[in-house]
C-alpha cells in the first residue's frame, strides 16, 4: 500500500473539521488534513472510500462508501 500524505489546501478555503480530522483514502492510503484536496482526489482517482478519523482521539469518526454514504463508527448498525 502506498502512503502519501497531503499538507496543503488546494481551495484555499477552510472546511469546519480541517486540523481536526485525517482524511483516509481506504482505497490508496493517502492521508489529507484538507477535506478539499481529498474531494480533488476523489474526484481525479475515482476513489471514494474514505476513513474520517480524530486527530485528538485517533478514533475512527466515520467511514465513506462509494455510495457516498456516511456510516458513524460509534454506532453499530442494524442487521
Amino acid at each position: 500500500m502506498m502512503v502519501a500524505f497531503t499538507t496543503r489546501n488546494s481551495r484555499g478555503k477552510e472546511n469546519a473539521k480541517d486540523f481536526e480530522i485525517l482524511w483516509v483514502c481506504a482505497d490508496c492510503g493517502l492521508v489529507s488534513l484538507f477535506h478539499s484536496d481529498l474531494e480533488d482526489h476523489k474526484q481525479k482517482m475515482n476513489h471514494h472510500n474514505v476513513a474520517e478519523i480524530d486527530l485528538g482521539s485517533g478514533k475512527l469518526v466515520a467511514q465513506y462508501t462509494q455510495k457516498n454514504t456516511r456510516q458513524r463508527a460509534d454506532v453499530k448498525q442494524r442487521q
